[in-house]
């Protein structure tokens, strides 16, 4: 991405391989879980 910033949402399972992957090649991983309630309120 060559230093932008994204957010995804994605499933947690995903999102950790993803994170690994990222890490491996260099990128800075700042990580935030959250539970996603699509639907629900606050």
């Amino acid at each position: 991405m060559d230093g932008e910033r994204g957010a995804v949402t994605v499933p947690i399972h995903e999102a950790r391989l993803r994170r690994q992957q990222l890490e491996q090649s260099g990128a800075v991983v700042y990580w935030s879980e959250r539970v996603a309630n699509p639907g629900g309120h606050c």
